[in-house]
């Protein structure tokens, strides 16, 4: 998993991206491991942060011990907002063709002074190469 956040994090520097939002699923499982329903990865240049609710806290230490669990009480926009903040992110990528535009609205809210950069296919990009321990899966 800490391999494809660092390949990750090169592509955010070709892109000049502080930070990706990663809400899709599929994306939040491929970077950490996490297979919960619900949570929001906030991966920048030293940090990876999993947001996510009660339901979830032990299944994140399990399932993603490499990351910093982010405790969403209220809103993950509210729970991030203060990390996004205090990492001083000004322009932030999100996953376009996932979020709603009552979603990107609430983000908004929550956050103030930063560009928000539509994505497409990013960690879609990474995810199309595998590698050895992948590909043995597949072959299983």
């Amino acid at each position: 998993m800490r391999r494809r956040v660092q390949d990750l994090r090169r592509v955010l520097e070709e892109e000049e991206l502080y930070a990706l939002l990663v809400t899709q699923a599929e994306n939040r499982r491929y970077l950490t491991g996490f297979t919960g329903s619900a949570g929001t990865v906030l991966v920048t240049g030293q940090e990876t942060l999993l947001a996510t609710d009660f339901r979830y806290y032990e299944q994140v230490q399990e399932q993603a011990p490499h990351v910093d669990l982010v405790r969403v009480e209220d809103s993950t926009p509210s729970a991030l907002a203060p990390h996004i903040d205090e990492l001083d992110i000004h322009r932030l990528g999100f996953e376009s063709h996932d979020m709603t535009v009552r979603g990107y609205e609430r983000w908004q809210e929550a956050l103030s002074g930063v560009e928000w950069e539509p994505t497409a296919d990013v960690v879609e990009g990474l995810r199309m190469t595998k590698d050895a321990e992948e590909i043995g899966l597949i072959e299983e």
